[in-house]
């Protein structure tokens, strides 16, 4: 059975003055941000926010309010060219915003009219799949993320879940750490040859390459061997993951390329022979 966490589990700090609304619109846009861009992750986040929230109802939450400070928020940052492509119409988000919008009153209503009480698991394994696999779409098959200023190579899984940044939210946080004990498990078993765990040690070389200050802390947690077999030399054998947009199988020699000289600098010292970077 797959991994769940709970709100019950996560860690609330204490009272933030803040209204219903502003704290759910806060949630929602950060479900988008962090969903970048898939619609499924998207919903795994919602539900994490709607259950860690047992006292939004229909009454207490008012739906009309909660979507213009929404609105307001998405509309600033969208001006600015940052977490969106930039060039979208006014219209295009709007309608991002309606089905975000409606997405998490759909939740709450349908909670209060099944009379529920228990909260809501979000399911850990399916969530951290999704999120690596958008920062492999975005940061290894695309070279960066669509947006102006800095982040463009920013792994979340490396970011929010291994080195443990806080998403702004407690509700997140809890989630991604979830995602961490999950992925570092992972590793050290026989899921560590699938071929979500290779991006994720791909995204972790890219990612250190690409702020520094993280390499030391951030490699230590990547084993490089397991079962006497060199995982660094077999995710550089020239064999596909899976397929990109374009349709054509993706390798993992490209991180390599993106990397540069620093993976051979960063693997070496933990003993990896990977001479074959430069080839």
């Amino acid at each position: 059975m797959s991994p769940l966490v709970s709100p019950m589990e996560v860690v609330k700090p204490p009272q933030q003055i803040q209204s219903p609304e502003e704290r759910g619109a806060k949630l929602m846009f950060l479900a988008f941000r962090h969903s970048q861009g898939k619609p499924k992750l998207e919903d795994e986040f919602t539900t994490q926010a709607v259950a860690c929230h047992p006292e939004w109802t229909p009454d207490t939450f008012d739906a009309e309010l909660s979507r213009e400070i929404l609105g307001g928020i998405v509309h600033r940052l969208f001006d600015k060219g940052k977490h969106a492509p930039t060039g979208l119409e006014k219209s295009e988000i709007d309608l991002q915003i309606s089905s975000l919008h409606g997405g998490v009153m759909g939740q709450i209503i349908s909670r209060a009219a099944n009379n529920e009480t228990t909260r809501w698991d979000v399911e850990v394994e399916r969530t951290a799949h999704q999120v690596v696999q958008q920062d492999s779409e975005y940061v290894i098959e695309r070279g960066g993320r669509p947006r102006v200023g800095a982040g463009r190579m920013r792994s979340f899984i490396c970011h929010y879940g291994l080195l443990g940044n806080t998403t702004g939210a407690w509700e997140f946080d809890g989630l991604y750490m979830a995602m961490r004990k999950y992925v570092l498990e992972s590793m050290e078993n026989e899921e560590t040859y699938m071929p979500w765990i290779r991006d994720v040690r791909a995204l972790a070389r890219i990612h250190a390459a690409e702020y520094p200050d993280t390499k030391e802390e951030l490699l230590s947690m990547i084993p490089y061997e397991l079962e006497g077999r060199n995982l660094f030399d077999w995710d550089l054998e020239d064999r596909p993951s899976r397929p990109c947009r374009g349709g054509q199988p993706r390798t993992h020699r490209r991180v390599f390329s993106l990397v540069g000289p620093f993976a051979a600098e960063g693997l070496e010292e933990q003993g990896a022979t990977i001479n074959k970077i430069a080839a």
